[in-house]
């Protein structure tokens, strides 16, 4: 398996890689840390896959925020890639 394959494996796998205190700080220690602006956004959001489980609603002002982060956090992924 190539080194891309592994990384991608090690940084999607596992229920740790959910929380993103952890995913940031390995991308950190891999010498490709996410830009402050998307840590503080995400900072902002107290989310975790238990959410799935929860009934009622969810602000919408914190979904659509979230919602924007997370694709803030793709196009930079996208941008990263060769």
């Amino acid at each position: 398996m190539s080194d891309q394959a592994d990384t991608l494996k090690k940084i999607t796998s596992g229920k740790k890689m959910h929380n993103f205190e952890i995913l940031a700080g390995l991308l950190k220690n891999m010498g490709q840390p996410l830009p402050v602006a998307l840590v503080k956004k995400f900072r902002r959001f107290e989310w975790s896959t238990a959410m799935r489980y929860e009934t009622g609603r969810t602000p919408t002002g914190e979904t659509r925020g979230f919602l924007k982060a997370a694709k803030e956090t793709c196009d930079w992924v996208r941008g990263m890639l060769p």
